[in-house]
């Protein structure tokens, strides 16, 4: 279990930070569906980078074993 707030030691955090500074960086949505549309897009490809996803959790000071 994770305190109420404790953004450091939640993954998924890191996840849409990485979102928000990377795939969906200066975009800038004309609907609510092209919003959405572009954030599934973007968690999709981060979802596939399994490098990716596994840095963001060793960068975390939780101790999660990684297969």
């Amino acid at each position: 279990l994770l305190p109420a707030y404790a953004s450091e030691l939640n993954p998924v955090e890191m996840i849409w930070g990485y979102a928000k500074t990377n795939p969906l960086a200066n975009f800038a949505p004309t609907t609510l569906d092209a919003l959405i549309a572009r954030t599934k897009s973007a968690t999709q490809m981060i979802g596939q980078d399994q490098s990716l996803l596994r840095s963001m959790l060793r960068h975390g000071p939780l101790s999660l074993r990684l297969k």
